[in-house]
């Protein structure tokens, strides 16, 4: 097959016909990968934070031997941080190995929802993943020893900033973004 000259009329198009539908096919492959709502692994930055929650609850709650009293403590205090408009704390969930989610209270609201749905969607515990819903990140899980027993912690927080992809590229300036 003898292909067209870029001077002709006909070879620039053909050019650009083609051009056009490689650019097409790059961003269709690559729109999945950039979704903020698909579950990724936590930077190390953002694990270490976690990590430090994680052994403050359990310092903070090491002689405590009842499981309710500990999630009626962490309930409570995220009621007080909701109080001050000002301070949006994060929300601390105490989910045990089958699965089910400790709370104190007795209506599910949109939180635990977004929870449940994290649980399902996440395919590896491995490692802590997190998940965008709207302007609402959850992260998790992390192993925890609360009362004696294991659990897994997941901590959600108000988001305001942009979508993980978008904010790594802005801070590291690579070339592959």
């Amino acid at each position: 097959m003898k292909l067209p000259k870029i001077s002709s009329l006909y070879g620039r198009i053909f050019a650009i016909f083609w051009f056009t539908m490689l650019l097409v096919l790059i961003a269709v492959l690559a729109l999945p990968h950039l979704d903020p709502r698909v579950a990724r692994e936590v930077s190390t930055e953002t694990l270490g934070q976690i990590k430090a929650s994680r052994d403050r609850i359990e310092r903070q709650f090491v002689n405590e031997s009842s499981i309710g009293r500990i999630v009626y403590q962490l309930d409570k205090s995220e009621r007080m941080h909701n109080k001050d408009r000002k301070t949006k704390g994060p929300s601390f969930f105490i989910v045990d190995k089958a699965g089910n989610i400790l709370s104190t209270q007795k209506h599910v609201d949109f939180k635990e929802r977004m929870l449940k749905n994290f649980i399902t969607s996440v395919d590896t515990f491995d490692k802590p993943m997190q998940k965008l819903y709207g302007r609402y990140m959850l992260v998790g899980p992390v192993p925890i020893n609360l009362a004696k027993q294991e659990y897994d912690l997941y901590i959600g927080m108000r988001w305001n900033q942009p979508p993980p992809f978008y904010s790594e590229c802005l801070i590291s300036h690579s070339s592959s973004c």
